[in-house]
């Protein structure tokens, strides 16, 4: 009878020691979900600037190329160094 006691005993301990760990567990889980919960929460305005950013940058980049001037007819990478003299000499 008292190793039955005993033996009861010891599986009730280590069934408490496994229910601890699983609450050490659980609290970790729901820390990093409040953590990914926080983050996913910023995301829209995140992806709401990137957008504006996206923008900003495809419209930099289209009048950056509004100032280049393609001429037809006229030899390529003859001009050397100096552009302007060899626009006026044409």
């Amino acid at each position: 009878m008292d190793a039955r006691i005993s033996e009861m005993t010891i599986a009730s301990s280590s069934i408490r020691a496994d229910i601890a760990g699983f609450r050490e567990t659980v609290h970790n889980l729901d820390q990093r979900l409040t953590i990914m919960e926080e983050h996913v929460a910023v995301l829209p305005g995140q992806e709401a600037e990137l957008r504006s950013l996206r923008a900003k940058v495809t419209d930099m980049e289209d009048r950056s190329r509004r100032d280049n001037i393609r001429l037809f007819g006229i030899p390529g990478h003859k001009e050397g160094s100096d552009v302007k003299t060899f626009l006026k000499n044409l």
